[in-house]
Order: C-alpha cells, then sequence, then structure tokens
C-alpha cells in the first residue's frame, strides 16, 4: 500500500533541517563556553595564551549565543512573548486554534499588563521593556509586533460580542485589532469538494513567504531617517504619486465617515483602524508582486487598488461580526420566552439567577441572558420589579399573559 504523503511534508522537513542545524550550533557554542569557562578558572597560563589567539570567539567573554528564528508562537504568556521578539524584532505570528480561549484568558484579573502588551503589538514598531524582578538584566524589546490567527466557533464570538456591548472587560479595542476578520457563510445544500490542493498554488506561497524572509531594506530600496551617519527609525516605502492620490481620496472618505453617527460604534471603531490596515496591505501586495533582481520602488497604483478591494470585501464581514451580536441576544431572548413556556421558568416571577444558573444551551452566558431580559422587557414581554434589600437590588421578572397569547 502507497503511503500517503503530507502536502507540507518538504516545508516541514527544511525546518527541521533548520532546527537541527541551530541545536547543533547552540551545543557547540555552549561546549565552547564551559571549555573556556573551566581553562579561564583553572589555567590562568593557558587564559593568557586565549587572549592571544586571533579568534576572538575563543575567549568566554566574547562568545555570542545563536539566536533561534522564530516564525510563530502558538500557547504563550506575553513575558515568553517578549523573550521571543527581544530576538526577533521583526516579529512572530500567534496561531491560535481557538481564539475565544486567548481572549477570555486577557480578560481575567490580573492580565492587565498582558492585555496591554498584546494591544501595543498590533502597531509593531513600539518598544517595551519588562522591568519585574526575577526577569533578569536584558528586558528590552525594540519592537513589539505581533500577528494572531485563528478560528472561533460564530456563537462564541457573538455572545463576546454581546458583552462587551454590555460594557464587558473586552472593550478595549483588542478585537476591533483583528482587520481580516471574516464571518463563514453557511449554505442551504452541503456539497461534498474533494480535491487535491493546488501544488502550483502552495508552490508561490512558498516562493512569497521565503523573498519576504530574505527580503532587506536595502534590496527593495527602501528609505530610511538619518542623522548624521546614523540611520534612525525604520526603513518605509512611499506610494507613487498615482497610488497616494487614490490613497488620499479614499482616507478622506474614511475619516468623514466616522465623523458621522453610527448605529454601532463598535463597528465605527473597527472601520476607523482602517487607516492603518490599508496601507498595510497595500504594502503587503506590492512586496508579494515584488522582483529581488531589482529595488521594489514605491507602491503601485495596482496593489493600492487591491488594498482597496480588500476592505471593501471586509467592512462586510466586519458588519456581520459585529451585528451577530444583536443575533445573539435575540436567540437568549428566544430561549428564555421557550423555558416559560415548556414550565422551566415560572410566569408568576423569576430572577436573572433563574434563567443562567442552570446552564440551559444558549442560556448560559450571563451578560447575554442579562441582554435578552433588557430586550423582552423593552418589549413588554417581562415586567421587571426590583426589590430594595440589604446587598444588590433584587429584580423578579414577571411575564406578559398578552405576550403569550
Amino acid at each position: 500500500m502507497k503511503r500517503s504523503i503530507p502536502p507540507d511534508w518538504h516545508l516541514r522537513s527544511r525546518l527541521k533541517a533548520r532546527q537541527l542545524a541551530l541545536l547543533v550550533a547552540i551545543a557547540e557554542y555552549r561546549s565552547l563556553r564551559q571549555a573556556a569557562e573551566h581553562i579561564a578558572v583553572t589555567q590562568p597560563a593557558a587564559t593568557r595564551m586565549l587572549k592571544e589567539l586571533e579568534d576572538a570567539d575563543q575567549d568566554a567573554d566574547h562568545l555570542v549565543e545563536p539566536e533561534q528564528r522564530r516564525y510563530i508562537t502558538m500557547n504563550v504568556t506575553a513575558e515568553a512573548m517578549g523573550e521571543v521578539l527581544k530576538a526577533n524584532t521583526n516579529g512572530t505570528l500567534n496561531i491560535r486554534d481557538e481564539l475565544m480561549a486567548l481572549f477570555r484568558r486577557l480578560d481575567e484579573d490580573g492580565q492587565a499588563e498582558a492585555r496591554g502588551f498584546f494591544l501595543q503589538g498590533w502597531s509593531g514598531d513600539t518598544d517595551y521593556v519588562f522591568d519585574r524582578i526575577g526577569r533578569g538584566p536584558d528586558n528590552y524589546v525594540p519592537a513589539v509586533c505581533i500577528s494572531i490567527v485563528g478560528t472561533t466557533q460564530p456563537s462564541l464570538l457573538s455572545q463576546y460580542i454581546a458583552e462587551i456591548r454590555r460594557g464587558g472587560r473586552g472593550n478595549d479595542g483588542l478585537i476591533q485589532r483583528l482587520g481580516l476578520m471574516v464571518w463563514p457563510d453557511i449554505t442551504a445544500k452541503w456539497t461534498n469538494v474533494d480535491r487535491h490542493p493546488s501544488t502550483m498554488a502552495r508552490e508561490m506561497a512558498t516562493q512569497v513567504f521565503k523573498k519576504l524572509d530574505e527580503m532587506t531594506a536595502e534590496s527593495v530600496g527602501a528609505t530610511q531617517e538619518k542623522i548624521g551617519d546614523k540611520s534612525i527609525g525604520i526603513p518605509y516605502l512611499r506610494f507613487c504619486p498615482e497610488a497616494q492620490a487614490l490613497f488620499s481620496a479614499w482616507h478622506k472618505e474614511l475619516e468623514d465617515s466616522i465623523r458621522e453617527e453610527w448605529d454601532d460604534p463598535l463597528l465605527k471603531e473597527h472601520i476607523s483602524k482602517h487607516r492603518k490596515l490599508v496601507p498595510s496591505l497595500a504594502l503587503i501586495c506590492h512586496l508579494a508582486d515584488w522582483d529581488p533582481a531589482r529595488p521594489a520602488g514605491p507602491i503601485s497604483v495596482e496593489a493600492i487598488q487591491k488594498a482597496l478591494k480588500w476592505a471593501a470585501y471586509l467592512k462586510t464581514h466586519a458588519a456581520r461580526v459585529y451585528g451577530s451580536g444583536d443575533i445573539a441576544v435575540v436567540t437568549a431572548a428566544n430561549a428564555i420566552i421557550a423555558k416559560v413556556k415548556s414550565g422551566h421558568l415560572l410566569k408568576e416571577g423569576f430572577s436573572s439567577r433563574d434563567v443562567w444558573r442552570p446552564q440551559w444551551s444558549r442560556l448560559r452566558n450571563r451578560p447575554v441572558v442579562m441582554a435578552a431580559l433588557d430586550l423582552l422587557t423593552d418589549y413588554d414581554w417581562l415586567r421587571a420589579d426590583k426589590e430594595e434589600t440589604n446587598g444588590r437590588p433584587a429584580t423578579t421578572y414577571t411575564v406578559n399573559p398578552k405576550a403569550l397569547a
């Protein structure tokens, strides 16, 4: 029986080869350093001979441990991410199989610093210092640049959006930084698609990743500010005049629109971050089409046109994502009415605790349940009676008989 070969076996083989070479280099370094330190301690005469050697790396004080090149991280803390970014100033990609697990963890008490670290990683050009006892003397991260990719169940995302609307901890702009967020389409009929992945497309993507990985500021002809002979700041590419005109016209429309009244403030905040997303996408498209045989030059008209099409497409998905929060509340409201009709909730009166504590389907999330109860009260399906107690006021919900008629 012929053994099947995973489609990415060649990529994984190259990565394993690189990792093996790195491990060998680290082992050689540590062995050399231990030998040099041992000689320096036990044989002073040999130490003097070491200092006279032409190869300064033989001296333990001059040995530099090879740094591991990291492209991705997975289940990582903010402190561990900082260690990775110290050696990988171009940033790293954090892959999350379940995005809500990351957001829920960052919502917890005591995670304010970690949340701020991830928020700062969105800009990609800001330095950071971990000033904590036990982290060691070298805690400086020259640039916090974090990309996040992952998936989650639409229902979990809808509930999270509903929580944010009620003033949840997530209402600080973190989720609005997911600029490429898309909402799935579920077709009415399922169609089985069984075909081999495109080998040509995979190879093209691999070549683009390799090209961008080997790219330098000099190779693309990027500009960098200077003070005297010293280069400062981040290298950059400008738009060509025609591309700049297209971007400026779009940018004006964006700024005018976000100064208007929006029905959904969360969506407004999300779209406002397109002022960074669009030029970023244009730069990526421009460099993806770049021929390494010559400098990339200014960002082209074709690149900004692609970016603007991306933005228009992503705007429709963002509207669906944030609109799903309302769907979660309506779904929970329908579930409450169903529990009343089935007798699980008393028509004569029940509390919010009676709704979310049993952990019924679609009624497990307390903030969503509270929003659903408010919705049913607003539409006169329920009457809310508050009673003063020694602690928080107790609210009892009574069903309107006309609503069930």
